[in-house]
């Protein structure tokens, strides 16, 4: 009996003694592959180093780094106040859940504890800016400097050949630029996604806007001319790229101003004394005239546009359109309206010393105190921002609502 059991064990000890051999070669050839890797990358990056050397460069490790984002936690209703050195002209907006300030002095992002997550030194004086889901795009009004940041670093940064009137990206990073030279000849520039200029459109009338839509396949440009008292416009509506327009709207007795583009590619035309809604084709949808009040300030979104206008007895009227031209929240205020930014929840209208707080699901409005200094405010949910020269605060954020809670004043 003893002689069988023994017998039983010599095979299973063979089986596991060629297991351990398998797995051992098998570790063998691993290490061994580990090692060939990293010879092929060091000899990699001596031939890469060695033959285009001239070609690492920071801008083009910045081009890499373009279509990279970090995720960060975003702005909160405890934001932090935040005070930054004094310029004379600026633009705010909120760019990936940050406070973006792009500023005569300097371009920086904030984050709910007030702190710069990153900052570039700015060569513009009269700065504007634009915020897409994958770029913040800055360009100087007057001048010829424009860049491309992601929330990591600034990816693109150039001179135009001629003073830029006014600019518009997509959400993919394509984008146009509105130039004027010298002889008041005016050129809307295309750029592609790679940042290359694909296509020149020269007009000898005044470009009163372009806009490129959020998916970058149509192009808007819109034209003015004078003759005496009378004034004509031209609407044209390119696919990207097309050397001319597929559709054309001819337009006289307003002024046009802006080309307002919706996320489903459908736009506005907002006039001095109108505002026009287009489908993404170019037909007309709708026209909202307003020839008794002046158009003071407005904001658009994804979804919605906003407009104030301001009768001859200072009342402010507040208005929120959709993509049809549709009135889909009004409301008066007797309060002086600088500024207006709006969500899909909320309206904010900066006035003097105050910003009101037009809540568009129950029409409550709601007034906090901040800064007679202010000059722009930036919507972040149920809570905004507002700035100054040299600073900016939270209104309707978390100190202030404990105060209300508390009966005490914020």
């Amino acid at each position: 009996m003893e002689l069988r059991r023994h017998d039983r064990r010599r095979p299973a000890e063979k089986t596991e003694k060629r297991v351990g051999a398998y797995y051992a070669a098998c570790a063998r050839r691993a290490g061994f592959a580990k090692w060939m890797t990293v010879v092929v990358l060091v000899l990699f990056l001596a031939v890469m180093l060695t033959v285009f050397h001239s070609n690492i460069t920071t801008d083009n490790l910045k081009y890499l780094l373009r279509d990279f984002s970090s995720e960060r936690s975003g702005l909160s209703a405890d934001f932090a106040d935040i005070s930054y050195e004094e310029q004379s002209s600026f633009a705010a907006l909120i760019f990936k859940g940050e406070l973006a300030v792009i500023g005569s002095s300097d371009a920086a992002l904030y984050n709910s504890a007030g702190e710069k997550t990153f900052e570039y030194k700015s060569e513009m004086e009269n700065p504007a800016a634009q915020a897409t889901d994958k770029y913040l795009f800055a360009y100087d009004l007057g001048g010829t400097h424009y860049s491309v940041f992601s929330n990591l670093t600034r990816v693109l940064d150039a001179h135009a050949d001629a003073v830029i009137e006014n600019a518009s990206m997509s959400e993919k990073g394509s984008f146009v630029l509105v130039k004027r030279a010298r002889d008041a000849k005016y050129t809307v520039s295309l750029y592609d996604a790679s940042f290359k200029n694909k296509v020149n459109y020269h007009k000898s009338k005044f470009v009163a806007d372009a806009a490129i839509s959020p998916n970058g396949k149509r192009v808007a440009i819109v034209t003015v001319a004078s003759s005496g008292a009378s004034i004509s416009s031209l609407l044209e509506l390119y696919e990207f790229g097309a050397d001319k327009p597929f559709a054309e709207v001819a337009g006289g007795g307003y002024l046009p101003i802006s080309v307002k583009f919706f996320e489903d590619g459908a736009f506005s035309l907002v006039c001095d004394t109108r505002i026009v809604f287009f489908d993404k084709d170019g037909a007309e949808k709708s026209t909202y005239r307003n020839n008794e009040s002046h158009l003071t300030c407005i904001d658009a979104s994804s979804s919605s546009l906003c407009a104030v206008y301001m009768d001859d007895d200072s009342d402010y009227s507040v208005l929120v359109f959709d993509e049809t031209g549709g009135v889909i929240y009004e409301a008066l205020s007797d309060q002086k309206i600088t500024d207006v930014s709006h969500n899909d929840g909320f309206v904010f209208a900066l006035g003097a010393g105050n910003v009101s707080r037009f809540d568009r699901t129950d029409g409550s409005v709601k007034s906090e105190k901040c800064g007679a200094d202010m000059k722009t405010v930036a919507a972040a949910g149920d809570f905004a921002v507002v700035l100054s020269e040299n600073g900016a605060e939270c209104v309707f954020g978390s100190a202030a609502e404990s105060a209300e809670d508390t009966g005490a004043q914020p």
